[in-house]
């Protein structure tokens, strides 16, 4: 359900890795909904799946591994009331907007 009380169906489940240079990240059931035209990326399964956390700001955000001592792992800006174009620490790529989903 969408913040207008739609129900927007979801065509498929299955999991994609992201990559950037230093490191992959593997998402395990990602939801493909045709009718939302952004990737979204839910915090709250994140950080169940994985040992990170996030800090928001005011214009930034920033991922860190809570494990190894790569504490920066992602950083993002907030775009129209959405945190978006994450990338890593450790080079400029997209690795959390652009995912191809493998089923």
């Amino acid at each position: 359900m969408v913040g207008d009380g739609a129900i927007l169906p979801i065509t498929h489940i299955g999991s994609t890795t992201l990559s950037s240079h230093s490191f992959n990240l593997a998402l395990n059931d990602v939801l493909v909904c045709p009718d939302i035209k952004k990737d979204l990326l839910f915090v709250s399964k994140l950080t169940s799946d994985y040992p990170c956390s996030f800090t928001f700001g005011s214009s930034r955000v920033y991922v860190k591994d809570l494990l190894s001592s790569q504490t920066l792992i992602a950083t993002g800006h907030k775009h129209n009331g959405l945190y978006v174009h994450f990338a890593s620490a450790s080079s400029f790529c997209s690795i959390f907007v652009l995912a191809t989903i493998s089923f």
